[in-house]
């Protein structure tokens, strides 16, 4: 997941992370491991696929759901690669 926008009329972003949809939660960092400013320790994400064309994802610190911080309106576009499994690998 990749995050960006308009905050008081300048262009920010974050460092990429990742959401694996097993419905486990784990700590919010970013690709290399590390946290991601601005995200309250101990804040954890969590994504699951309810259905073949369904990806629910969302943080949460303590119990309470993120995100109450947003101003305004805002857009999210999502883009989705399907990944091929390579057929020499064996599959188990």
């Amino acid at each position: 997941m990749v995050a960006y926008g308009i905050k008081d009329g300048q262009a920010v972003a974050e460092r990429p992370t990742s959401i694996i949809a097993d419905g486990r939660r784990r700590p919010i960092v970013d690709l290399n491991g590390r946290p991601v400013p601005g995200v309250p320790p101990g804040a954890l994400a969590f994504g699951s696929r309810p259905d073949p064309r369904t990806i629910e994802a969302g943080a949460e610190v303590d119990g309470k759901v993120l995100g109450k911080g947003l101003k305004g309106s805002f857009k999210v576009l999502a883009t989705f690669e399907r990944v091929v499994r390579d057929p020499y690998v064996p599959q188990g």
